[in-house]
């Protein structure tokens, strides 16, 4: 397995694919373009050769790493390439969190608003309060259970009105859980905010202008997927990190606010300092987190610098941002061969950004 750049510097990176090493063609259609060899990047052999051991023991399809929006390190394993898309199931919620942001900006909605001013089913509801900063941060106090958000959730044929049915179960800003039916209710938003599909406003507002050649899940009714469903590949996740980690712009675009960014990186409720706006975040005490596999005693990534913040999906799906070193990195891969040491769901994060901090 190639494990880094190649070693004279050049514009074209390495790329691992069945274990054999190719040159990867620049094209208009793909998001990041510009390579750059690992040690001209600051990086060293060891560094890249460890993030190349972690994927690999992870049993991963794809590891990235970019370096100040160039590409550093690119290896694809399990029959996967530059083409391949895959789930990656919740870092599909830190997409959503943009497109709030993307509608905020075009002042279609405001996230101070009340849910219920699109979703006037919960006038005159507990619910009528609820705002969508409240869906954003987890906070909203909409109804939670695990077989609610991770069965009957999943089984409806209208995952929307599934959602948006459930009854208020806390006084918003008073708890903090992890929420899947309570996102699903940025579809609902987003779709009368607009005006149109939301994966129809994604398609036009981000993804073809970042070159992503990725698409939304829908249930069996049409509606795209908010909490999972993405389809997406290695190079699409990291434009995407790179995006935010150019708070916002894609070259001399403006895509997104910066202070949406800010706001999106920053933790969202005094409740959980290691969530901001469907965003992990890393912190050193005051956070909690759904998983029982997760220690919160302490750091939630030791091995991370303090600024830095992740896109997660269920399976170790990983885009983590490491904006003190203007880094990226991409992780995906299957979900059903992790090894024990990647049981926890910040551990993959940690290693990596170990590796490469």
């Amino acid at each position: 397995m190639v494990t880094g750049a190649p070693s004279q510097p050049t514009s074209t990176a390495a790329v691992t694919e069945s274990s054999e090493t190719t040159s990867i063609p620049a094209g208009a259609a793909v998001p990041l373009t510009e390579f750059i060899d690992f040690r001209d990047a600051g990086f060293s052999e060891d560094q890249i050769g460890e993030a190349s051991d972690v994927a690999e023991r992870a049993n991963s399809n794809c590891l990235l790493i970019v370096r100040d929006g160039r590409i550093v390190h690119e290896e694809y394993n399990r029959g996967t390439n530059t083409a391949t898309n895959q789930e990656v199931f919740s870092a599909t919620k830190t997409v959503t969190a943009l497109l709030v942001g993307i509608a905020q900006d075009r002042g279609l909605l405001s996230i101070g608003d009340p849910v219920s001013a699109y979703i006037d089913e919960w006038v005159g509801t507990p619910s009528e309060d609820v705002t969508i900063r409240d869906l954003l941060t987890n906070a909203s106090g909409r109804y939670h259970d695990i077989p609610s958000d991770y069965i009957s959730l999943i089984d409806a044929a209208d995952r929307s009105d599934f959602a948006m049915s459930l009854d208020q179960q806390h006084e918003p800003g008073t708890v903090w859980a992890y929420n899947n039916a309570a996102i699903q209710n940025l579809e609902t938003v987003l779709q009368r905010a607009t005006g149109t599909d939301v994966g129809g406003f994604a398609n036009e507002a981000l993804f073809s202008r970042l070159g992503m050649d990725a698409v939304f899940g829908r249930d069996e009714v049409g509606n795209p997927t908010r909490f999972f469903g993405l389809d997406a590949g290695c190079r699409d996740m990291a434009a995407f990190g790179q995006l935010l980690l150019d708070d916002g712009l894609w070259g001399d675009e403006r895509i997104v606010s910066g202070d949406f960014v800010d706001e999106m990186t920053t933790p969202g409720t005094s409740l959980n300092a290691v969530y901001g706006y469907l965003t992990w975040l890393n912190a050193a005490d005051g956070w909690t987190h759904p998983s029982p596999s997760v220690d919160t005693s302490g750091a939630a990534w030791p091995s991370a610098p303090p600024d830095a913040f992740a896109a997660m999906g269920f399976g170790q799906q990983v885009v983590l941002v490491m904006p003190s070193s203007d880094t990226v990195v991409v992780r995906l891969g299957p979900l059903d061969e992790l090894p024990p040491e990647f049981a926890s769901n910040f551990s993959i994060v940690d290693k990596l950004a170990g590796a490469l901090h």
